[in-house]
């Protein structure tokens, strides 16, 4: 592999002491990185045992709750779990992740499934939704992720939870 060198003439000698840098030379960087988010904490629950049975309205399939540190800090929510929804002229299912129960903030709200099929058939298959919020607070949050047919061609959805296909549900505190 041949070489890169980039010239440094045009850079004030100051800056890199007018000489050549090479790329395949290790750099150490020091200083504090401004404007980068760190994660400062991490809480994740999995269901290996629930079943929202088949619905029809808003349910909750799963929770997580977080303490944030500070008011400043940000929370990322990921969502995922097994699927199925039973089809009339279409099959949707509405996934919402939801600051509180299923009556509380939404915060973001996700659709999948298939647009055109046979009256009857069921489809599984793997929602998932993901937010970032800004809740300002210092006390424990509780993140609910609901879900329910999105169609009126939808007969009705479900959740599912298992060993084999676990309901996952993750918070991470993002701090500045």
């Amino acid at each position: 592999m041949a070489l890169t060198k980039i010239r440094t003439g045009g850079i004030t000698a100051d800056a890199v002491d007018n000489t050549i840098l090479k790329l395949d030379d290790d750099f150490a960087l020091t200083g504090t990185v401004s404007g980068a988010g760190k994660i400062l904490q991490v809480v994740t629950t999995n269901s290996t045992d629930g079943n929202t049975g088949n619905i029809t309205t808003l349910t909750a399939a799963g929770t997580v709750a977080i303490t944030p540190s500070a008011t400043s800090s940000k929370i990322f929510v990921i969502a995922h779990g097994a699927g199925q929804v039973t089809c009339g002229s279409n099959g949707i299912m509405e996934t919402q992740i939801l600051r509180g129960g299923t009556d509380g903030t939404k915060l973001g709200v996700f659709y999948s499934g298939m647009s055109t099929t046979t009256n009857g058939q069921v489809h599984y298959f793997t929602p998932h939704n993901s937010v970032t919020d800004s809740p300002s607070s210092t006390s424990e949050i509780t993140y609910t992720w609901a879900v329910t047919k999105g169609s009126g061609g939808t007969t009705n959805a479900r959740i599912f939870a298992s060993a084999s296909f676990p309901l996952t549900m993750t918070a991470m505190e993002i701090g500045g």
